[in-house]
């Protein structure tokens, strides 16, 4: 099973994978975003760079790759947090990962403008830049109210541990 966290910035997705993973005996944990990363170091400051890596083709090819092999070598849930916003990207990562296992299950972690801002504003600068995350939360407030993304779950008010719970009981 895949179990895919998606959500602004702030609202919870890498402390609620933490939690899943300690729960879900040798389940394993892939963020993208060290692929965006590594992509970035490796191209370097290029002026055809897109501000978004997740805008490369490369990117995408190589997290639904990591995604089908994980799945390949490891029986157990891969759970993968990380925001996705664009509905085309979504679609394309969700098509990679259905063909590596069938058994995805999509969550979109929701949270009002307050609470993501208290949490941003409330964490270290090393978490997620305060301005970068505060500066995509409307287009991620827009985004993710499309249930195309999969199962609401709201995370106001809970802990990485409550959230973790609701995910299971849907499992």
């Amino acid at each position: 099973m895949i179990v895919f966290l998606n959500g602004a910035f702030g609202v919870g997705k890498t402390s609620t994978a933490r939690v899943l993973h300690a729960v879900l005996p040798g389940s394993v944990v892939f963020d993208p975003e060290w692929v965006g990363s590594m992509l970035m170091a490796t191209l370097g400051d290029r002026p055809d760079w897109p501000l978004d890596y997740q805008l490369l083709p490369a990117w995408r090819r190589i997290v639904v790759s990591t995604v089908y092999e994980l799945r390949r070598e490891y029986d157990e849930t891969l759970i993968v947090p990380m925001t996705v916003l664009r509905i085309e990207i979504w679609r394309e990562l969700s098509s990679g990962f259905r063909e590596a296992d069938a058994d995805l299950r999509a969550f979109r972690l929701t949270a009002t403008e307050a609470t993501l801002r208290a949490r941003i504003v409330g964490r270290p600068e090393d978490e997620g830049p305060h301005d970068w995350c505060l500066g995509h939360m409307p287009a991620a407030l827009a985004a993710l109210r499309d249930e195309e993304y999969g199962t609401e779950m709201p995370t106001d008010e809970k802990t990485p541990e409550e959230l973790c719970a609701a995910i299971l009981g849907t499992l």
